[in-house]
């Protein structure tokens, strides 16, 4: 960039740091970017990436969304406004708002054109606005849809994500079975991958494991995803790891740990998983329950 690359060499540098989960870094980058763009591409490229650093990475859905309202589409680019509803409806299903979620993935998903990142936004939003709203029986179809056809070597990561969201809503409405062939599906299509992607589809499989029953089991994946993702830019998925262990570790009567991992939930909390927040109150219920039985135990 410093040799005058000039906008590709500006936009690969913002994406970077992105990736290495410099968000406020990449934000600056991608604010200047926006004053620099003269063509509809030029555009998507900055909107999408810089409302998902926005979204997860600084956790700053308003941001987010602010960013795509006070962008108007060039005229005749109906491309770029099914990829800003699809954005717009990731965002409105992470923080909670199923309705518009809906909506606006619906009018995404209407562009038969969609390319694959887009796609994956649009499904992540409609898989989690009618997870919110109790419609567990249409989530299994989108989703698959969506596997089916946004399945290339660069979305493995937001394919994982969509299969976190399909994973808990079947959990949530009780579909125990369906629930573990999905994560188990993931599991094996990243059995092999080098990097995140196969400790992200193991705390996948630990909420199947912690769904039915399988507390120990469930436990010991949520510690080694935890480990492992440590040191690793994937927002959210740490927060994850916390909230499962903090459950499983209630739940097994290990009061130190679940407080540990609770006290790392309370300082990872991301509004744009907002639409999960059932999970977190189930966890600090069973947290709680934990601890009664603890004081009981010591007074018998």
């Amino acid at each position: 960039m410093d040799a005058g690359g000039g906008w590709h060499s500006k936009h690969a540098l913002a994406m970077a740091l992105s990736f290495l989960g410099r968000g406020a870094e990449s934000e600056a980058e991608f604010a200047s970017l926006a004053t620099m763009t003269h063509t509809t591409q030029e555009l998507l490229q900055v909107l999408l990436p810089r409302a998902a650093n926005l979204l997860w990475a600084l956790a700053d859905p308003d941001s987010a969304m602010k960013v795509l309202d006070d962008t108007a589409p060039r005229p005749g680019s109906p491309d770029a406004r099914a990829c800003l509803d699809a954005m717009r409806a990731a965002i409105h299903g992470g923080v909670g708002r199923p309705q518009l979620a809906i909506a606006h993935a619906r009018s995404a998903l209407a562009d038969p054109s969609l390319d694959a990142i887009p796609r994956i936004l649009a499904t992540m939003g409609l898989v989690a606005g009618l997870g919110g709203l109790g419609k567990t029986d249409q989530i299994g179809d989108a989703a698959a849809r969506c596997y089916r056809a946004a399945r290339r070597y660069d979305t493995r990561i937001p394919l994982i994500a969509l299969s976190y969201d399909h994973v808990i809503g079947l959990l949530l409405a009780g579909y125990l079975e369906q629930a573990e062939q999905v994560a188990a599906e993931r599991l094996d299509e990243c059995a092999g991958v080098i990097g995140p992607e196969r400790l992200l589809a193991v705390v996948e499989a630990g909420c199947v494991d912690l769904g039915k029953g399988r507390v120990r089991q469930a436990r010991d994946r949520f510690a080694e995803a935890r480990a492992g993702l440590a040191s690793m830019p994937v927002p959210g998925w740490n927060m994850l790891c916390s909230l499962g262990l903090t459950k499983a570790s209630a739940l097994l009567g290990e009061i130190g740990p679940a407080q540990h991992a609770a006290a790392e939930l309370a300082t990872r909390h991301n509004p744009a998983f907002g639409w999960r927040e059932r999970t977190r109150r189930q966890a600090r219920a069973v947290r709680a329950a934990g601890r009664r039985a603890a004081r009981g135990s010591l007074l018998r």
